[in-house]
């Protein structure tokens, strides 16, 4: 296997974010970010522009987090789809900007 690394996941639980969690059972380290957090995940209220702060050491962010877009769009609902994108998506790189060292590779995506 090549070098273990650490792999932060945001929308872990969602549809694609449960299956990237695969890396886990690869022998990486994955942290999740979550909304309820729990044991090993950092929390995080990407509306509220509250999280955690990261670790001092993240190989790869994967952000996959946002509004389920699945249902009628309702003008709310287009609101809150681009409300937990462009939300989530800076309190993120804010925070990825402040760490000593920089994440690698960031990946988004809008499952």
């Amino acid at each position: 296997m090549a070098t273990a690394m650490t792999i932060l996941i945001s929308g872990s639980t969602g549809f694609i974010g449960s299956a990237a969690a695969h890396f886990q059972s690869a022998g990486h380290t994955v942290l999740r970010l979550s909304r309820s957090p729990g044991k090993g995940a950092i929390s995080w209220q990407p509306i509220a522009g509250r999280m955690d702060a990261l670790p001092d050491h993240v190989d790869a962010v994967v952000h996959l987090a946002g509004e389920n877009i699945f249902g009628r769009w309702t003008k709310r609902k287009k609101e809150r789809i681009y409300a937990s994108r462009v939300h989530g998506t800076t309190l993120l790189v804010e925070q990825i900007a402040a760490m000593r060292c920089k994440p690698k590779a960031l990946i988004c995506a809008s499952p």
